[in-house]
């Protein structure tokens, strides 16, 4: 399946083939053939402290061997030269980075082998300096892996790929695929063994055209070795600024690019809960992507699709046109947001970052800061604590369940709280307060 160069927004991708792994699933909310992922829970735990392409407390660094559950105290912009390669039973938590998240740019990141590892919270920006003929992401071959709020883009050849004969059990959720570079631009290519038979299910799904779309189709070139269950799948194509899709006829072969369509949807691991094509852009409008701190990127890409079909167009490098600087800007605040609500969510993002405390026992210690602000150590991060995750991952969980906004209309709605949170002396605005976290 190769996916058209549009912008996409992802809920839940799964790409099935092994038997799968542990019961566990990978996190709460984990879902699809990749949901049982361990990532480095039986290994060791490594802290990233630098944005440095490599050396040592590098994101290079950490991922030199495998079996590790990486962590960050540093955000922004990590530069590469040469591609990143995941290797096997990896977690890369980018949700505990400190604003603005991490982004990987330069060249791209492979995941090839990389058996039962999870990605999450992640920016991959190949851009036009990257290998050539080379993908933003890519797997070629390796099984049980799940990539969640995951943001790729600006690959030069497609920009997340899973194409080999040996791939399966791998699901992307939550994740937006966007922008792959002239003259190829694609959005992926998802490809594996099976003799030339395909079965898939695709339901609530909503695409909407650009400006550079012409008169492209939801699907094509489908075989009658696609075999397909479809269902409340919608287009909209007339590019008029409003949402207003047709439903492609369950029924009909040819709205689907002459898949065979069959009636009963496959016996495959699918979302606890099934939202509507709607409800489903919504969603991911509000919350896709390396979203814990959205980026201008992301930010921009998202606008794009919420003017249905008023803009957006095809770009040769990051450097032109409407995404030249953006990246370099970070976080961005939601505009729609007032001054009170942004700093109430800037307030509990911080709070956040202290919640650590588990079993009624101290777990972290105060570490002095190497840039003037405070890191956190985590005492006896890899000990398997009764849920059955880590203790790090317990932490890093705690993060998100603390930060994640409500949302209305597909907009990021800040969470309210009427609790004075750390911050607001002059020592702390200026990052030089000490710290020290306690469990609650």
């Amino acid at each position: 399946m190769l996916l058209h160069p549009l912008t996409l927004l992802t809920l839940t991708l799964t790409l099935p083939s092994l038997a799968l792994a542990s019961p566990l699933v990978a996190f709460p909310g984990a879902e699809g053939f990749g949901a049982h992922a361990t990532g480095g829970r039986a290994g060791t735990s490594f802290v990233v402290t630098t944005l440095a392409d490599s050396g040592a407390g590098s994101l290079r660094d950490a991922l030199s061997q495998p079996g590790r559950i990486i962590t960050f105290t540093v955000g922004g912009v990590i530069p590469i030269k040469d591609r990143l390669v995941i290797p096997k039973s990896t977690s890369i938590l980018g949700q505990t980075a400190p604003s603005p998240g991490i982004t990987i740019y330069g060249n791209g990141v492979s995941a090839s082998g990389a058996d039962g590892s999870i990605v999450r919270y992640i920016r991959v920006r190949m851009g036009a300096g990257g290998s050539k003929g080379k993908d933003a992401l890519t797997i070629a071959h390796g099984h049980d892996m799940l990539f969640d709020h995951v943001s790729a883009s600006w690959g030069r050849d497609e920009t997340f790929s899973i194409n080999g004969g040996n791939a399966g059990n791998i699901s992307i959720q939550d994740s937006i695929i966007a922008q792959g570079l002239t003259p190829h631009s694609a959005g992926g290519l998802i490809q594996t063994g099976g003799g030339g038979e395909s079965q898939a299910n695709v339901r609530g799904n909503y695409f909407i055209s650009g400006p550079s779309s012409g008169k492209t189709h939801a699907f094509t070139r489908g075989t009658e070795t696609f075999h397909a269950y479809v269902a409340d799948n919608y287009l909209d194509a007339d590019r008029d600024g409003a949402l207003n899709g047709r439903l492609l006829p369950a029924g009909n072969s040819s709205a689907y690019g002459g898949m065979n369509l069959v009636t009963a949807p496959f016996p495959y691991p699918g979302p606890a809960s099934l939202l509507s094509a709607k409800e489903a852009l919504e969603k991911v409008l509000a919350g896709a992507g390396a979203s814990r701190f959205r980026d201008g990127v992301d930010a921009r890409i998202v606008r794009e699709v919420r003017s249905w079909g008023k803009e957006g167009e095809l770009i040769e490098s990051e450097k032109e046109g409407v995404m030249a600087g953006l990246m370099e800007k970070g976080g961005v605040r939601r505009r729609w947001w007032s001054r009170r609500e942004a700093k109430t969510w800037e307030r509990l993002m911080y709070e956040a970052e202290g919640r650590v405390g588990r079993e009624g026992s101290e777990v972290v210690k105060e570490m002095e800061g190497r840039a003037g602000g405070a890191e956190w150590r985590v005492e006896n991060p890899m000990e398997i604590m009764p849920s059955g995750y880590t203790r790090i991952e317990e932490w890093a969980e705690s993060l998100l369940a603390a930060t994640t906004p409500a949302s209305k209309n597909g907009r990021l709605l800040p969470p309210r709280s009427g609790r004075r949170g750390p911050g607001s002396s002059k020592s702390d605005r200026q990052g030089k307060a000490r710290h020290v976290i306690r469990p609650k």
